[in-house]
């Protein structure tokens, strides 16, 4: 976020938003066409985005390149900046504000992040800087953002997954695991589901001390399985983070026709 040059007040009450069907972050350079940024964020939240950072637009001064709403004047920079970067890393999407096209350092940092984690970015215009022209996709207005990722699937709640699945299959290949069957892989599945089904089981036991040994074996069987899965799909040619996304959309479709 770009610094401040005049405090913003919070936005209008009304049309109340729709329920959260996705999660926005907002960046850019928030001191330029104030009125613009207001009414961009409030259509994101209108259209149905939980915006997740900046979470107040009451911004009272700026700290080190990063503005400062007046519940985080008491933070330190660091503490700012490392809050709106995890906003940033859970979103489904960046709402960029570039008013002329004009993407500050701090703002261009952002965009790397978004493009490292394919969050998909959108603006009202491309950015003025070559080097950043490929950076956002163009949408009319804000709402429109929202419904491509809801009804285009610019980014699915599997994508994580597929970032997983990626980085395991070049451990698999590291680890000589790729000449493995899918029956062999299932086998594998297989152990690691009795293996958490006991260490579930000793977190029902006696004592304290059990308990929490028994949460840390928990975990590391948890994480054991999800390996396993992962290694499982891609055994089979299956793209397990898309595949849980398109089988989200799915159930969202049917939830939308029961409740209509």
């Amino acid at each position: 976020m770009e610094p401040l040059a005049q405090p913003l007040q919070n936005v209008s009450s009304s049309p109340e938003p729709l329920p959260a069907r996705c999660r926005a972050v907002v960046c850019g350079t928030l001191y330029r066409k104030v009125e613009q940024l207001r009414a961009d964020y409030r259509a994101l939240e209108v259209a149905g985005a939980a915006i997740l950072s900046p979470v107040d637009l009451r911004f009272t001064t700026d700290r080190e390149g990063f503005l400062l709403a007046t519940h985080e004047v008491g933070d330190t920079s660091d503490v700012v900046r490392e809050r709106h970067l995890t906003a940033l890393r859970r979103a489904d999407l960046v709402w960029l504000h570039a008013p002329e096209g004009y993407v500050g350092a701090s703002a261009a940092l952002e965009l790397g992040i978004a493009e490292a984690l394919d969050i998909p970015v959108y603006a009202r215009r491309v950015p003025s800087d070559v080097a950043l022209a490929h950076a956002a996709q163009v949408v009319d207005e804000p709402g429109d953002a929202v419904l491509r990722i809801e009804e285009l699937g610019d980014r699915g709640p599997g994508r994580p997954l597929e970032l997983l699945q990626e980085y395991y299959d070049r451990a698999a290949i590291a680890r000589g695991e790729m000449r493995e069957s899918p029956r062999d892989t299932m086998l594998r599945v297989s152990e690691a589901v009795g293996e958490l089904s006991r260490a579930v089981r000793r977190a029902d036991g006696p004592g304290e001390a059990g308990a929490v040994y028994a949460d840390e074996d928990a975990a590391n069987e948890l994480a054991d399985l999800q390996l396993c899965l992962l290694r499982l799909a891609s055994t089979l040619d299956v793209r397990l983070g898309a595949a849980v996304s398109a089988k989200e959309r799915r159930r969202r479709a049917r939830h939308q026709l029961r409740v209509a």
